[in-house]
């Protein structure tokens, strides 16, 4: 005779034992599904890591190549005469939202700035400038100046800016007394907000590291050639000094 209830128990046993072995599996493959995300996470942020490596390597050569380019008189004047030539024209007065040739409301309407939002600032001076660590001393030598003219220098990636930082820039141009560019190293961005700089009829001072003597009429004009960051900061609190008379 069967006894079921035994065979109940014997049936429940085994299921039991089925359950735990499944489990086990699961809880294996589980396991090894999560070691290989964590590798997976583990070696794009190491691609990632020697990716910014590289790239930093790679500005600091172009950087480097460009600086080169421009040690002597002659390649200077070829690399920069564009934005030279626009120096020389006549930025004297404040056009905060006054230029009449240039729809100043639509432009700032597209690039997403409430004007409502915008304030003249006569003690800003706006450093246009690579965010490049070997133009951090730069930055640091007008800031310096700045303070001692009771101005207050900042540049663009000082701000915590969610999302684009174009308009961020935009809106500190346009708020800014003075801007200083810095073109070492031919950056684009630089060179982009340079020419949204004269756009707006901002005044300008260009500063640029040199290798020999001065070209022969830059002198003048606005533009700071220098070797060191020494010669910098005297030449740019004269500069600084006078654009705010």
């Amino acid at each position: 005779m069967i006894d079921y209830k035994e065979l109940f128990t014997i049936v429940a046993i085994v299921i039991s034992m089925v359950s735990g072995m499944m489990a086990a599996v699961l809880s294996v493959q589980s396991t090894r599904k999560k070691r290989q995300e964590a590798k997976m996470q583990y070696d794009n942020l190491l691609k990632k890591i020697e990716l910014e490596q590289m790239r930093q390597e790679l500005e600091n050569k172009i950087y480097d190549i460009n600086y080169k380019l421009s040690e002597d008189n002659i390649r200077w004047n070829k690399i920069n005469h564009l934005v030279y030539d626009a120096q020389k024209m006549n930025f004297e007065k404040d056009s905060f939202m006054k230029n009449k040739y240039f729809d100043i409301k639509t432009f700032i309407e597209n690039m997403g700035i409430d004007e409502n939002t915008l304030e003249f600032n006569s003690e800003l001076v706006f450093m246009v400038t690579p965010f490049q660590d070997l133009e951090w001393e730069t930055f640091v030598t007008v800031r310096e100046v700045c303070l001692d003219l009771s101005l207050k220098c900042i540049r663009g990636d000082e701000k915590h800016i969610k999302g684009e930082i174009l308009p961020s820039i935009i809106k500190s141009i346009l708020e800014a007394r003075i801007i200083v560019v810095n073109l070492n190293g031919r950056n684009p961005n630089v060179f982009y907000e340079l020419g949204i700089a004269h756009a707006l009829g901002k005044k300008t001072i260009l500063i640029s590291k040199f290798g020999e003597e001065l070209p022969f009429d830059v002198k003048s004009k606005n533009v700071i050639l220098y070797k060191e960051n020494s010669e910098l900061k005297i030449k740019i609190k004269e500069a600084l000094f006078k654009a705010v008379l």
